[in-house]
């Protein structure tokens, strides 16, 4: 029924004209045929049947190869062999669609999307072909749709504000929410379907507290609009404001949403490091945020691991006292309210350099921990053991996620609620960088109102483009190249999400991120996995060669066995949960230890084993 329809819909309106782009170097080249098709029911336009993509490759030979990239995000589509020995060597590709003036629709439409008439420019998203030296970079073809009926497309405006005067007007008096975002559902009636999903999240996160949603109006049917239910045990709506906005029309101005602060607070304690390498110094950013309303002052304490070194002069903001390993801060009144700017927060950045003792493979771990307040409702979040892999020849510009997971399905039990994700880029140019932006898109299995800023290494302002699309903006950072600066070159940002609840076995939770530096192309970082399963591991592991540990998985009593031990007051076992926390640690007196897990819960832990000096970390199951 839906494929008659689109027919009849193709039938009712306006062809494009066929149109080609041809490409040719060398011995490769490629002819785009695309013919399109707006829709006057709707606000989409339609690649129609008549398209094609070919390649000929001229002198060929049996067993010639052709492959096929997508030439931004670069990745692998196919590759294609000659298997015939055909000369010339003609190829048939499918193609892919986007729209220069819209944005595609899940069911492959694309949406007309600020065309005031005139065209819609239907075009394959650009190849780079390659056949042995021979290649041709982003070709592609487009072709216009003209558009005799363009849809209309209006705004939603308003400000999310505490309404610490209770008099239902946003003025001088009251302070902006900097982490919470307003909602809204729309409908249509139409066979129309809204870009992306139902549900939309406002498009800016302003320092101002004001708020724009764009939307389609042309087929709109109703609309709501309300406020993000994670404020609830901070902030309650003011007796003028509503809980849901409902209507049918657009624009919609002074949407606003006057809320009541309670006297709940959270402070969370976080902290992040640009990449670790053995014998080269990095910047470990230790952070503490509070999402409530009323502020607090209080105390920051971080414990640096042993196998470290620490350059106060480098730094910034050093700590006001320090005892051995351990560094104490005194941090100003914080919350989640600002008037003056997005980040409202404790942070430091601390020089830091491996020792000669750290290996590759080998993970350094750090504890942060602020005061606890009586008002604060997440104790459990006010400390954070962090520890970071140390690696060699990276790629500076990735994407980490905590708890990684074990294997490489990074399998997570079903009772993990929560993902950390941090983006790392560096500069590696030639020049400073002004502005960097990250663009994220979330996998469909997190919920995209649950996401929470844990730190950053510069002063950033994040923004929603798309539902479930979030794009930090660090502007004039003023990012140094790493020829120049290479520990300032780096940065990052660490956010954190919820997933959706009762996700089955099996499920991927998958995250890639594009990094843009100035007006340069996108680097696209590596993919995180996390796959909801339960994994089983064999009964006895060995370590390294004078360590085992069994068994694995364990019940009440896990065994340490250490060759050729001596007791020198430098061997312990440490036992962290999911989240980092240190759970169990215990001195590793003999060359046989029994370590008591009756107080640990059923799940997945991190094993790191100090053995005379040698770090080893493994993963342990407790059942």
């Amino acid at each position: 029924m839906k494929k008659l329809l689109t027919f009849l819909l193709m039938l009712s309106s306006t062809l494009a004209t066929l149109k080609a782009q041809q490409y040719q170097q060398g011995d490769i080249s490629a002819n785009f045929y695309i013919q399109g098709v707006h829709d006057s029911s709707s606000c989409a336009s339609f690649p129609t049947g008549f398209s094609n993509f070919t390649v000929t490759v001229s002198n060929s030979f049996l067993g010639d190869t052709l492959l096929v990239k997508q030439f931004y995000p670069s990745y692998l589509i196919s590759t294609e062999v000659n298997t015939t020995g055909q000369n010339p060597w003609i190829i048939n590709l499918p193609m892919m669609y986007m729209n220069t003036q819209g944005m595609s629709t899940p069911d492959g439409t694309i949406e007309d999307y600020y065309i005031n008439g005139g065209f819609a420019h239907i075009q394959t998203i650009a190849y780079k072909l390659i056949n042995d030296q021979d290649s041709i970079d982003g070709a592609y073809g487009q072709t216009p749709v003209y558009v005799t009926d363009p849809c209309t497309y209006s705004t939603i405006t308003g400000a999310t504000y505490a309404d610490y005067n209770a008099n239902c007007v946003f003025d001088a008096t009251d302070g902006t929410f900097l982490n919470y975002q307003v909602q809204v559902a729309n409908s249509y009636n139409s066979n129309y379907v809204q870009y992306g999903t139902n549900t939309l999240f406002s498009n800016n996160m302003s320092l101002t507290g004001q708020y724009t949603v764009d939307l389609q109006e042309s087929f709109l049917s109703n609309c709501t609009v309300s406020y993000n239910n994670a404020m609830l045990p901070f902030a309650y709506p003011n007796s003028c404001t509503p809980g849901i906005y409902t209507f049918t029309t657009l624009p919609q101005a002074n949407i606003d949403f006057a809320l009541q602060c309670t006297s709940n607070i959270d402070v969370y304690a976080y902290a992040g490091s640009t990449p670790v390498r053995p014998g080269i110094p990095f910047i470990l950013f230790p952070h503490v945020g509070n999402l409530g309303c009323d502020t607090v002052s209080g105390w920051v304490k971080v414990v640096l691991d042993d196998r470290v070194t620490y350059n106060a002069t480098l730094s910034n903001n050093p700590p006001t006292a320090m005892l051995g390993d351990t560094m104490y801060w005194t941090h100003a009144p914080i919350s989640n309210i600002s008037n003056n700017g997005f980040w409202n927060s404790f942070t430091a950045g601390l020089h830091l350099t491996p020792d000669t003792t750290v290996n590759i493979g080998d993970t350094l771990c750090f504890y942060i921990e602020t005061s606890l307040a009586p008002a604060d409702i997440n104790p459990a979040n006010n400390s954070k053991i962090v520890c970071a892999q140390v690696v060699n020849s990276y790629d500076p510009n990735i994407k980490e996620v905590m708890p990684k997971g074990i294997g490489a399905a990074g399998v997570i039990p079903p009772t993990q609620n929560e993902l950390i994700y941090t983006v790392h880029f560096q500069n590696t140019g030639t020049a400073s960088a002004i502005n960097v932006k990250i663009v994220d898109t979330l996998d469909v299995n997190i919920i995209p109102q649950s996401l929470v800023i844990l730190g950053r290494s510069h002063t950033m302002i994040p923004q929603w483009l798309a539902p479930g699309v979030v794009r930090f903006n660090f502007n004039n950072i003023n990012l140094p190249d790493s020829n120049s600066n290479e520990p300032l070159s780096h940065g990052f940002v660490t956010f954190s999400v919820k997933l959706n609840n009762a996700l089955p076995l099996g499920t991927e939770i998958e995250n890639t991120a594009g990094i843009y530096f100035d007006f340069n192309a996108p680097i696209i970082t590596n993919t995180t996995l996390n796959t909801i399963d339960i994994l089983t591991e064999t009964k006895f592991q060995t370590i390294a060669e004078n360590l085992s540990i069994y068994p694995n998985p364990a019940q009440d009593q896990l065994t340490v066995r250490i060759n050729n031990f001596k007791n020198d007051k430098n061997s312990f076992i440490e036992i962290y949960n999911l989240s980092g926390q240190l759970v169990l640690s215990q001195a590793l007196v003999n060359s046989s230890t029994a370590i008591d897990l009756t107080n640990l819960n059923k799940g997945f832990y991190l094993l790191k084993t100090n053995v005379m000096g040698e770090v080893y970390t493994s993963k342990l199951v407790v059942d």
